[in-house]
């Protein structure tokens, strides 16, 4: 994942206003890339609510070999 020379410098901009936090153009990079991948993290369904797939990306049944959906 990459990080457009624009949007890391709009980051040191809202982080400066918002924080009073001046960042370098190396300490910008890193935390843009930990807000991301935390963003990343925190955005994806818990475990018990992901629905089972079959390898080829379709949900496969919930139903118990033998039985029939409902």
């Amino acid at each position: 994942m990459e990080i457009s020379d624009d949007a890391l410098k709009e980051f040191v901009t809202i982080c400066r206003r918002e924080y009073g936090i001046d960042l370098s153009e190396g300490g910008a990079q890193v935390r843009a890339m930990q807000l991301l991948l935390l963003y990343e993290l925190i955005s994806k369904p818990l475990p018990s609510e992901r629905k089972a797939t079959s390898p080829s990306g379709t949900r496969a049944s919930a139903a118990a070999p033998g039985q029939k959906d409902a």
